[in-house]
């Protein structure tokens, strides 16, 4: 995942967010492997579902879920590491999301401003 600084002006902040074909790939069959022993699909045994054929069933789930769980991995470090105290709720606008592709995202926040209170 590769997080880059598109945007730093008054309180505005963005940021591009892109996420490899290979990490993404990797999640996948990560989550394949983690549900083909609890897989119960007829004419197998339960737990002996080839990874080929829950893939072919239930990929586009598994890919949604992937992706989903990676933006809002970024997002968190996003807030992390840039220190956002964000003001409003960050906004993601997807460029590109195909499978086999690398995912792009822009994700834009709005900040609080930094103010020191008078003192009396």
């Amino acid at each position: 995942m590769e997080i880059k600084e598109k945007k730093s002006k008054g309180l505005k902040r963005e940021f591009e967010i892109i996420i490899t074909n290979k990490s993404i790939d990797e999640l996948v069959q990560n989550k394949i492997s983690e549900l083909a022993p609890k897989a119960n699909i007829p004419g197998f045994r339960p737990g002996k579902v080839p990874h080929n054929i829950i893939r072919s069933r239930f990929g586009k789930q598994i890919f949604g879920e992937v992706v989903n769980e990676s933006l809002n991995n970024a997002s968190k470090k996003i807030v992390d590491d840039f220190k956002i105290n964000a003001a409003t709720q960050p906004k993601m606008d997807v460029k590109s999301l195909d499978e086999g592709k690398d995912i792009k995202v822009n994700y834009s926040v709005e900040v609080m401003p930094e103010f020191k209170a008078p003192i009396h």
